[in-house]
């Protein structure tokens, strides 16, 4: 009976731990990836690194009519399976320019498969713009 207790214990210990980690690192889409965007077709947005589980910085390549985005700010919300297949399976975060039209995104994509989203770019003075992108991660 002693043993039957222990592993009761250790279950409900287990449960608990795992809801506590579902809540603590399901963070919120960062705003920028929240405010109002149109779809803009002079814009594409590649990610120029191969994805991989083992990855935790990409970097985005973006243009507009084939030209570098400068100065602009870029973020990147993506969903497991894409459209939110798999809840509590997202990606988001904001991007920083480190070179022109070339801005590094700090994400962790931590299941190999699709994954599907939008980038939002919003260069200064204009509309924000929202950019589908699909991942294939490895």
């Amino acid at each position: 009976m002693r043993g039957l207790g222990r592993l009761v214990f250790l279950s409900g210990a287990a449960i608990a731990a795992f809801v506590a980690a579902l809540i603590s690192f399901r963070e919120p889409p960062a705003s920028e990836c929240q405010m109002d965007a149109a779809s803009n077709p002079s814009y594409e947005v590649k990610l120029e690194e191969e994805a991989a589980v083992n990855l935790t910085r990409y970097h985005l390549v973006v243009t507009r009519d084939d030209r570098p985005v400068e100065g602009a700010l870029v973020c990147m919300r993506v969903d497991m399976g894409g459209r939110g297949n798999m809840s509590g399976m997202a990606a988001s975060n904001v991007a920083r320019e480190v070179s022109p039209g070339r801005y590094e995104l700090a994400v962790r994509l931590v299941m190999s498969g699709p994954w599907r989203g939008n980038a939002i770019v919003t260069e200064p003075g204009q509309s924000a713009a929202i950019v589908p992108i699909n991942i294939e991660v490895s």
